[in-house]
């Protein structure tokens, strides 16, 4: 049996007062699969795939659970070095375009 590609466990999002924008959320990807996230305004899609890839706006952090992702069979990733192998689109492009070029400003000098 192949490992998951992505496993969330209990994953609490939470902003700096200590309110919970997304709370105890489960899910296992299985390798190869596609995953949609759909659901109503403001309902913490974003960022649910924001935390995946390592992405959440410094507002807000994960406060509980955990996150798991092994894409390739026994390579284990970080959140930044899975991003070749993940996608993600938002609404709201342009802060999440420059979060990920933040990330990548400190990867290059990690």
């Amino acid at each position: 049996m192949t490992a998951p590609a992505l496993v969330l466990s209990g994953l609490t999002i939470r902003d700096r007062s200590g309110t919970a924008l997304v709370s105890d959320i489960d899910l296992t990807l299985a390798s190869g699969s596609v995953l949609l996230l759909i659901g109503e305004t403001g309902s913490g899609k974003s960022l649910i795939a924001q935390a995946v890839m390592g992405l959440l706006p410094g507002a807000v952090r994960i406060a509980g659970g955990s996150l798991h992702f092994d894409i390739d069979e026994g390579r284990k990733h970080n959140l930044l070095n899975g991003l070749d192998e993940i996608g993600l689109t938002l609404d709201q492009k342009a802060p999440a375009i420059e979060a990920y070029e933040a990330k990548l400003a400190q990867r290059e000098w990690a």
